[in-house]
C-alpha cells in the first residue's frame, strides 16, 4: 500500500504521478538505482492500487523539490517502471526463501545514511576506518 502525493490524468488518459521533496530532486540515476519510491507507485497506479484513481498507463513520474530553490525533475524513463515491479517480485521471492537472511542496510546510498535498523545490526561496533595493521595482525 501508499499514498501518492499527487496523481493527474492526461487529456490522453495516461497518469502523471507527483512527488513532493523538501529538498533537492533525485536524479534519474538515483531513482533507478536507491530511490525506489516513485517508480513503485506507478507500478500500483498502473495497476489500480489507488482506490480513487482507475488504473491507466504512467506517463510521466514527477519529482518537485519545495527548497530554497524549487525544482521539478520527470524521471520517467521507458522500462523504469516495469523494471522496478520484476525487482520488487524478485526480492519478495528472495526474501520469501527461508534461507535467505535478512540485510539490515542493503544498497546504502552513503556509507554514513542511517538505517532504520543499525542498533540490532551492531553497526559502529567495528569501525571500518580503523582497519588492523598488519603488526597488529602479527
Amino acid at each position: 500500500s501508499g499514498v501518492a502525493d499527487r496523481i493527474d490524468r492526461t487529456a490522453d488518459g495516461r497518469l502523471v504521478i507527483y512527488d513532493y521533496k523538501t529538498g533537492k530532486p533525485p536524479s534519474a540515476r538515483v531513482v533507478a538505482t536507491f530511490d525506489k519510491q516513485l517508480p513503485l507507485e506507478g507500478a500500483m497506479a498502473e495497476r489500480g492500487a489507488f482506490p480513487a484513481v482507475p488504473a491507466a498507463p504512467v506517463a510521466g513520474l514527477v519529482y518537485i523539490g519545495l527548497g530554497t530553490s524549487p525544482e521539478q525533475r520527470d524521471v520517467f524513463e521507458d522500462g523504469l517502471i516495469d523494471e522496478t515491479w520484476a525487482d520488487l517480485a524478485r526480492l519478495v521471492a528472495a526474501y520469501a526463501r527461508r534461507e535467505t537472511g535478512y540485510t539490515s542496510r542493503a544498497r546504502m546510498q552513503r556509507r554514513n545514511d542511517a538505517g532504520d535498523y543499525d542498533h540490532l545490526a551492531r553497526l559502529g561496533e567495528w569501525d571500518e576506518s580503523e582497519s588492523a595493521s598488519p603488526e597488529d595482525v602479527g
